[in-house]
């Protein structure tokens, strides 16, 4: 029997995409010119609420989002053992240990029922990852962190589209973190996209993205920061692919 290859993922691309880019170099303005912004307002529409941060990865997102809920070294966050390194990554780079808890064999889904377990006196919170488009047990998960007082980050890099009863994945915990890498269900080439309900951390959260300006590149420095920002060429593809969000994600 002939072997056929089936691909994970791969970029739907086109004339729109095309056309969106072109209009981009037209301007010249390559940085920071409001596409940005676009993509972000578009992206808050699609998913229901929240505040959205464009940025130049999910790996970004992750790591601003632990930076953002002060993990620092000797502090320890419950992870699941199936998910892309990226998720344990962003801990570990603010010193933080990835605490790993076993995940359901037919769904990849982190199970709830062995993190109580895996808690310490040094546990801040858990990152939950919707693994292939399958939401979390976010009830459980919910219910552990008001009962041991922790914090949770969504992991919703493979779950653009997905629903836990009435709210978009990304809006149920402190923040959501989204991945537009090229076999995900949207793509900007590279980038991501960081989610969440509190202002106050949209506010830090564009700061941290970009070297800790304040409002615009021509103000004070006000913390250290990142270049962790999205290009106008990454945001054009992202407004356009959203308008064909819904036809890929049928398909998918």
């Amino acid at each position: 029997m002939k072997k056929r290859f089936v691909h994970f993922g791969y970029p739907v691309i086109g004339k729109p995409e095309y056309e969106a880019i072109k209009e981009v170099l037209y301007t010249r303005r390559l940085a920071n010119g409001g596409r940005a912004t676009m993509f972000e307002e578009r992206f808050e529409h699609v998913v229901g609420g929240g505040r959205a941060v464009a940025v130049s990865s999910c790996m970004a997102a992750l790591h601003m989002a632990c930076i953002l809920k002060g993990l620092g070294p000797g502090d320890e966050v419950i992870v699941p053992a199936l998910t892309h390194v990226a998720t344990a990554h962003a801990v570990e780079w603010t010193g933080a240990k990835p605490v790993f808890v076993d995940v359901h064999s037919d769904s990849g889904i982190m199970d709830p029922d062995l993190i109580p377990e895996a808690i310490t006196s040094r546990t801040k919170g858990i990152i939950a990852m919707h693994y292939l488009g399958h939401a979390a047990y976010m009830m459980s998960m919910e219910d552990i962190c008001r009962r041991h007082k922790l914090w949770m980050i969504e992991d919703c890099a493979l779950a653009l589209g997905t629903y836990h009863t009435d709210r978009h994945v990304g809006l149920i915990g402190d923040i959501g973190c989204f991945s537009f890498y090229p076999c995900k269900h949207i793509t900007t080439g590279e980038g991501g996209m960081l989610l969440t309900k509190h202002p106050e951390i949209v506010e830090q959260a564009k700061k941290l993205r970009s070297f800790g300006y304040g409002a615009d590149s021509h103000s004070d420095v006000t913390r250290a920061g990142f270049n962790y920002r999205m290009s106008e060429i990454q945001a054009a593809i992202g407004v356009a692919q959203l308008k064909r969000f819904p036809k890929m994600l049928a398909a998918r």
